[in-house]
């Protein structure tokens, strides 16, 4: 029999999802920490007792403890970020695992710097990071889709970014795309893609924790915008 828990965020975020994540691995060692929705805009900080610390944005909450992690199709990824977090978690003595969907769409270099340009002079944000999250769900609703699953070639990884440049109507950026294709060859052998039906048919999981990304008040269709305003003097 295999057990469940939610971790949601019920505000605009800094609930403390990551600690509550990692409180939950800690009682739960046989689990597997599951991301349900967002990309690498997520900031989940834990602290561990020794001094460990960690903000965890590509990888679950519970992988100070030793527990592996998988990304659902219903995520967002983005290679050079997870390149760059599996080796700060290196650092501090993890032994990060990170199983990834198949079909989970990337966020290129051409969604990030779409992203930072809409978000140039507005007032008001919608919680956005300017990493790209946002950009990249509409473009996959009306434009090219780069999936989990063609990480593997990299010249169709490069024929697809200029096609999503175009779709943008933008120049190509020779520097990030070789930074984004460079990354490639670190990220499949970090991690695993899997489809959901082997990743949780597997026995050993004995718990399954489902980590939020956001919180609801920040929800795109059913949230609110924070109207926050400061003036510097």
């Amino acid at each position: 029999m295999i057990t469940t828990q939610v971790v949601v965020g019920l505000g605009y975020g800094d609930e403390g999802k990551g600690l509550t994540t990692d409180y939950l691995c800690l009682h739960n060692p046989q689990s597997l920490v599951v991301r349900f929705n967002g990309g690498h805009q997520a900031g989940h900080t834990v602290c561990m007792p020794e001094g460990k610390r960690h903000v965890f944005s590509n990888f679950g909450s519970g992988t100070l403890r030793g527990v592996p992690t998988y990304w659902s199709n219903f995520c967002t990824i983005h290679p050079p970020a997870i390149v760059k977090e599996f080796k700060q978690l290196l650092s501090i003595g993890a032994k990060p695992v990170l199983f990834i969907d198949n079909l989970c769409l990337v966020t290129t270099p051409y969604d990030i710097v779409h992203n930072q340009n809409l978000e140039k002079g507005r007032e008001q944000r919608h919680g956005s990071c300017g990493v790209g999250f946002g950009a990249t769900i509409e473009r996959c609703e009306k434009g090219p889709k780069l999936f989990a699953r063609d990480l593997g070639d990299s010249a169709y990884v490069e024929r697809w970014l200029g096609k999503i440049a175009e779709y943008y109507g933008m120049e190509r950026i020779p520097e990030e795309e070789k930074e984004f294709i460079d990354s490639l060859v670190q990220f499949n052998h970090i991690v695993t893609l899997v489809t959901e039906n082997v990743i949780l048919s597997l026995s050993k999981w004995k718990n399954i924790i489902f980590e939020g990304a956001q919180g609801i008040l920040l929800d795109m269709d059913h949230g609110s915008i924070p109207l926050l305003k400061m003036q510097l003097r």
